[in-house]
């Protein structure tokens, strides 16, 4: 008798489980959700957040809000989600620096992989390394053999203690070059430095300095990762030129604070999907050099690990030590 018993009060548990997150899953959005973009504004992420919401506020019937909120590596973004209540209404738009701010920077206040739950990964990213015209190196071969040339000579551009300084670092110590390197504001700043010629070398995203490869200013030398860019087909990637300490780290992804119901969760994984398929997305993606994806919260928290292992191993073997 007590076994029946206890069997019908797991039972009723696991159907009020099912009720409960059922209901979660409809009564969810009943007011706005805001996105934080850990960088500063005008970039990517932000306008690939608002370009969501216009696809996603009819559907949800809540307007979405889009806060850029920089500073800290991306640590201080991080850090206001992490302290958002966990019910999905606050969630973080940001890229792969997630996996590897761990490695950059110390004492931080939150962890990165087990204080925030994926939802889902948005797009991927087509990284360049580019660099100004002036210098005399049309491959990564030639720009390698002019760097031994004029050591100590050259700079690169990052945004501090960020995914592109580490990628720069990892790629100065297997390519045996010196370059200095100059931290600015984020990759808009930079960029113009690169343009300027105050900095010789950066690593950005495609998008942001297409316009300046065709006109001429700037000179492409490779794309990160395996992915070609189909509107530059001629362009190696890092993987065909041999390059082991780079991978593919440049993604857009959304997570919500640890904790958020997974019925939340799942509905706005759901919406993601959604909008990735749209017609309008799609040619909006084309047009900015940007891979739609879609994933489901399991896939992305995948990408989430393999990163942070493949990063350890980058940071381990150019003795990078968290500041």
């Amino acid at each position: 008798m007590k076994k029946m018993k206890g069997a019908a009060l797991a039972a009723a548990v696991a159907v009020f489980g099912l009720l409960t997150h059922a209901a979660t899953a409809q009564e969810f959005p009943n007011k706005p959700i805001k996105v934080i973009v850990p960088f500063t504004g005008g970039n990517p992420f932000e306008l690939e957040a608002r370009s969501f919401f216009a696809f996603a506020e009819p559907r949800l019937k809540q307007p979405g809000i889009v806060e850029s909120r920089p500073g800290g590596g991306s640590a201080i973004g991080i850090d206001a989600v992490v302290r958002s209540p966990a019910d999905g209404y606050t969630l973080l738009w940001t890229g792969a620096s997630l996996s590897q701010i761990k490695f950059l920077q110390k004492n931080l206040p939150f962890d990165p992989v087990k204080d925030l739950v994926p939802v889902s990964l948005v797009g991927e990213v087509a990284t360049l390394v580019v660099i100004n015209k002036a210098v005399p190196a049309k491959t990564w071969a030639e720009f390698v053999a002019y760097a031994k040339a004029n050591p100590g000579k050259l700079n690169y551009g990052s945004a501090g203690r960020s995914s592109v300084m580490l990628a720069t670092e990892a790629l100065k110590a297997e390519s045996g070059i010196n370059l200095l390197e100059v931290p600015y504001g984020g990759s808009a700043a930079y960029t113009q430095a690169l343009l300027q010629n105050q900095v010789q070398l950066a690593m950005s995203a495609a998008s942001s300095v297409k316009q300046h490869i065709d006109s001429g200013d700037l000179r492409a030398l490779m794309v990160i990762g395996n992915r070609k860019v189909p509107q530059m087909p001629d362009l190696p990637t890092s993987a065909e030129l041999g390059i082991k300490s780079l991978r593919s780290f440049a993604w857009s992804g959304v997570l919500a604070p640890a904790g958020t119901p997974k019925a939340v969760v799942d509905k706005l994984a759901a919406e993601f999907a959604a909008y990735a398929k749209t017609e309008e997305a799609q040619k909006r993606a084309t047009a900015t050099i940007f891979t739609l994806v879609g994933s489901t919260p399991e896939e992305f928290r995948q990408v989430i690990e393999t990163d942070s292992k493949a990063w350890e191993a980058v940071a381990k073997a150019i003795n990078l030590q968290p500041e």
